[in-house]
């Protein structure tokens, strides 16, 4: 009866000890917050859109000289995305850098099918939306990592 009893007051005990490290203790399921990534996701891309529409049906518009552009975006999406892959629980800030990514791509499809009349000033605004969207959903998502949410 006695080891009985003491069984119950040591599981009580273990239960009791565990409790306020349970209780203290969040779920983490996101990673945390990285500045790097904040600072340097959208720096160009809206700026570069402006001057294309300011460029369009000039040479200085036109794919070909502004190829670096895709190719240099590219590259910093690309490490932004391995820096934020060497992050525990960081597959929605990778989602998120593969869309605006993606996003990329589809611009400079549309801006090599513009041929010597470049990126269309019409097709600037509509080119705008996908990114301020990602871009938004990728801030929130920073600002909530930065909270530590």
């Amino acid at each position: 009866m006695k080891s009985a009893s003491m069984y119950g007051v040591l599981q009580i005990a273990v239960v009791l000890g565990l409790l306020p490290v349970g209780q203290g203790c969040a779920a983490h399921l996101i990673s945390d917050y990285d500045p790097y990534l904040d600072q340097h996701a959208a720096d160009r891309i809206d700026a570069f859109i402006s001057k294309m529409e300011a460029s369009s049906g000039k040479p200085e518009g036109t794919y070909a000289n502004n190829a670096a552009f895709y190719a240099d975006a590219s590259a910093e999406l690309g490490t932004l995305k391995a820096r934020a892959q060497t992050a525990e629980k960081s597959e929605l800030v990778v989602k998120s850098l593969d869309l605006i990514a993606a996003d990329v791509q589809r611009l400079a499809e549309v801006h090599k099918k513009g041929g010597d009349a470049g990126l269309p000033v019409l097709i600037g605004d509509s080119a705008r939306v996908p990114f301020q969207v990602q871009f938004e959903s990728f801030y929130k998502l920073e600002a909530a990592l930065r909270r530590g949410q």
